[in-house]
């Protein structure tokens, strides 16, 4: 890929990759080049999928408001597999909730699930943004994969679910490091922490492991991201 096209625009976009193909852009994907990035049609611009790699394309307009991308080369393929890290994380403020999406993204989380515990204090999320934040993080950052947002849940389905989780525990003698372990899931807990019989649950069931992020106590979305950095480690 030489620099220029580096530089150009990208754009995910729902349709199917493939040489010498049409892609329809969204209308605001269209407002987008032409009124911001000021892109005369002709245009070189980048597209992805999620699963059929990063192509180049021309942009191009059928009206003021409608255009398309003609595909032309493929500039990365689509990677198989990524290691699995979810991240299980109590819903936040806005702008808090905005930082924790955007950089979980930047650090290859695959997967993120709201989870309803008793000291959650934001109890409703607004599912389209967080999508619409997804998507724009990976364009962004350069990403070939979507990952996944999920319903939310109570803490009591986890109790159900008994699908294997690490869960962020401070001050607990029996945590363990996360670096050097296998861990795909972690869920970490809210503002204020998990309540007591919450902590007892987590200590009790086989299918949670509590893990220490550090002897600091963080914020949330400090707490997230710095699991996520260590679960490479």
């Amino acid at each position: 890929m030489n620099s220029q096209l580096a530089k150009s625009p990208r754009l995910y976009v729902s349709g199917s990759l493939h040489s010498e193909h049409d892609v329809t852009l969204a209308r605001d994907q269209v407002h987008y080049l032409s009124n911001v990035m000021r892109l005369e049609e002709g245009a070189f611009i980048r597209v992805f999928n999620g699963k059929d790699g990063e192509w180049s394309g021309v942009f191009n307009k059928t009206s003021k408001k409608e255009g398309y991308v003609a595909l032309q080369d493929c500039l990365r393929a689509q990677p198989e597999q990524e290691p699995t890290k979810h991240l299980y994380f109590t819903p936040l403020k806005k702008n808090r909730l905005d930082f924790l999406i955007e950089k979980s993204v930047e650090l290859g989380v695959t997967a993120l699930t709201p989870v309803l515990t008793q000291n959650t204090d934001i109890r409703k999320i607004n599912a389209e943004r967080i999508r619409a934040q997804i998507i724009e993080a990976c364009e962004q950052c350069e990403r070939l994969t979507i990952p996944l947002l999920n319903k939310m849940v109570s803490f009591s389905d986890l109790l159900v679910l008994k699908n294997p989780l690490a869960v962020a525990l401070e001050r607990c003698e029996e945590a363990k490091e996360i670096p050097g372990t296998e861990f795909g899931s972690i869920l970490i807990g809210p503002e204020g922490g998990f309540s007591e019989e919450e902590r007892v649950l987590i200590l009790k069931e086989e299918h949670f492991t509590p893990v220490s992020l550090g002897t600091r106590i963080f914020r949330a979305e400090t707490a997230a991201l710095s699991a996520l950095i260590q679960m490479d480690s």
